[in-house]
């Protein structure tokens, strides 16, 4: 017979009984939701695909569009060579390229500018060759956005605006990565000595060495380090003039001796 005054402890389910019983009720209710998301990711990522591949397309299309145009530059032409019948279909070509360019969209675009520009360079056109870099810069990533920013800094050191230069290959080096940093590193430091401005030219070797020690052109900025301290020590100390040249004094030179005026009455 039980005993009426024994008690039980009432048993609890455990934590993780709780956690399951909960995440069954959440499934039981909102499985539909889940099922949509899930449906919708999908979606999403088949329609980005399916983007990708017809940008791909027409990307290949505009290249095709543009090898077209460059197969009428007549084959015998030379640089600096050049007849006004060659410059002419030069010229048709770089046009309708730029037109190509003003019709595309990403790098296909940027191409199509950087090739008609380079057409241009060879005409001698300095004015259509930054008009088509210029073009290209929205549209450019990567080396393509390096080849036109780069060509524009060419052209701005051509024309004297050295400052404008300047600014261009320091914004490359800071935002570029890899090789093409480094280059634009090379190509400041370069314009500086060119200008005369050794200092500035040695920080950038400086900075060059410390930010890509690994770097394979480590021994060229070593050597271009060296030759500038060798000029800064061959240099003569400012405010000090060179010494003056030992130049013996010329020997006097004596007068000839002059015949004797004969006196009147000697006899001659």
């Amino acid at each position: 017979m039980a005993d009426p005054d024994l008690t039980l402890p009432q048993a609890e389910a455990g934590a993780l009984f709780k956690l399951e019983m909960a995440a069954t009720s959440f499934l039981i209710g909102y499985w539909r939701h889940l099922v949509a998301v899930v449906v919708l990711g999908l979606l999403v990522v088949l329609a980005y695909g399916q983007y990708a591949n017809m940008q791909r397309r027409n990307q290949r299309a505009m290249t095709s569009q543009i090898a077209e145009a460059w197969a009428d530059i007549p084959p015998e032409a030379v640089p600096g060579q050049l007849t006004e019948a060659q410059e002419a279909d030069i010229r048709g070509v770089a046009d309708k390229v730029v037109a190509l360019g003003a019709e595309f969209n990403g790098a296909a675009a940027a191409e199509a500018y950087i090739r008609a520009a380079e057409l241009y360079r060879v005409l001698g056109d300095t004015e259509s060759q930054r008009k088509a870099l210029e073009g290209a810069v929205p549209y450019a990533k990567g080396a393509l956005l390096f080849a036109a920013r780069s060509g524009l800094a060419n052209l701005d050191v051509e024309a004297g605006n050295v400052d404008a230069a300047i600014a261009t290959w320091r914004d490359l080096m800071d935002t570029m990565n890899g090789w093409l940093a480094e280059e634009a590193a090379l190509s400041l430091a370069q314009l500086y000595a060119h200008q005369g401005r050794d200092a500035d030219a040695r920080g950038v070797y400086v900075e060059f060495q410390a930010r890509w020690p690994e770097s394979p052109r480590q021994g060229e900025v070593a050597d271009k380090l060296a030759h500038l301290d060798a000029s800064a020590t061959d240099a003569p100390a400012p405010g000090i003039a060179p010494a003056p040249l030992d130049v013996p004094a010329p020997a006097p030179v004596e007068p000839a001796p002059s015949e004797p005026v004969p006196s009147e009455g000697a006899p001659e």
